[in-house]
């Protein structure tokens, strides 16, 4: 297996580009005054007419709204450029730099789905759909966010949960593959855990505390590049609009396996005790593999029996400050990407 390339431009993970739209009427409309609900974008690239695909997409209005969806089609050009444009169900924006389609790197008619927290989520090309021209893209696009971006349902008052947040898509399943192969092929070893002992961190090991294989990412290499710049476009941006930190620094990243066999597992405890690690703000646990083993889940004990254990390339961030364990893997192996960041 090959590694995967990573994409130069905006790619799925990534927050939306800072691009300006206008209406008709002049008024401005980013991509980011979109968030709350899942837009769904077509962005017509070429001189072809995007009449027929709109009108497609708005001929399933409703069904996008009730999937919690907005419609949106947007042109290169001028406010001019989208006056008369089909509205029913569908906006229109103009983009006079065409930036939108330059920041994706869209070379033909495309349909871009960003996501509630105005992350991308998809690219469906025109072209690609299956099915019936626009009908079928349409049909399509719908297909998408009905099973992969399901609308979040009102509900009296908040679940108990610890206060952490859950990143998607900040590895494709290509990558998370690939790291799999990196822990396994290219080596790993019992991992220890820092203690304060007599006022000095200390690196213990101990199997009722810890069990767990670690692959140390060499600082300096090219895959530890390629993890840094994943993470600065698609987990940093989250934790600074989240807790306005500023992220300088990161500790070296690990490829990490719990094995059933083994009794994988990590007791309750914080990252940021000892003190070689009290700069530490910020924890980060990406699923690397999911539905292929049983136990594993990340749990919060102060916050009650909530776990988490996010879908492959999904990441959860959390305070370093907070008590957190890795529950015991009861089958299989789980495989996680594992950061500190200060």
């Amino acid at each position: 297996m090959q590694k995967p390339p990573l994409h130069p431009w905006f790619d799925v993970g990534d927050l939306a580009p800072v691009v300006e739209l206008r209406s008709a009427d002049g008024r401005t409309k980013p991509i980011t005054r979109m968030a709350g609900r899942t837009a769904v974008v077509h962005v017509a690239v070429g001189p072809a007419d995007p009449a027929p695909v709109a009108a497609a997409l708005a001929a399933r209005a409703g069904e996008f709204a009730d999937a919690g969806a907005d419609l949106y089609l947007v042109r290169h050009g001028g406010p001019e450029a989208v006056a008369g444009s089909p509205s029913d169900g569908l906006t229109a924006l103009a983009d006079p730099a065409g930036a939108l389609a330059h920041n994706l790197h869209l070379e033909k008619p495309t349909t871009v789905v960003f996501d509630r927290a105005s992350r991308l989520a998809a690219v469906l090309p025109l072209d690609d759909s299956p099915g019936d021209g626009p009908a079928g893209h349409a049909e399509a696009c719908l297909a998408l966010v009905r099973d992969r971006l399901p609308p979040e349902r009102f509900r009296e008052g908040p679940p108990v949960q610890a206060p952490v947040m859950v990143i998607p898509n900040v590895l494709s399943p290509e990558w998370c593959r690939w790291l799999i192969q990196v822990h396994d092929r290219e080596g790993n070893a019992p991992s220890g855990f820092l203690q304060q002992v007599k006022g000095e961190s200390v690196l213990l090991s101990d199997d009722e505390v810890k069990v767990r294989r670690d692959h140390v990412v060499p600082e300096g290499s090219p895959l530890e590049a390629e993890i840094r710049h994943i993470f600065s476009r698609r987990v940093i941006p989250e934790i600074a609009r989240a807790t306005h930190s500023p992220i300088q620094r990161h500790e070296l990243f690990k490829i990490v396996r719990y094995e059933a066999e083994e009794g994988g597992h990590f007791r309750p405890h914080r990252d940021n005790t000892a003190s070689a690690g009290r700069t530490r703000r910020f924890a980060v646990t990406l699923n690397l593999n999911t539905g292929d083993y049983d136990g594993g889940h990340l749990v919060f004990p102060e916050y009650g029996e909530v776990g988490y254990r996010p879908a492959a390339g999904e990441a959860v961030v959390f305070s370093c400050s907070l008590l957190h364990e890795a529950r015991p893997v009861t089958r299989g192996t789980r495989y996680v990407l594992l950061a500190f960041l200060h």
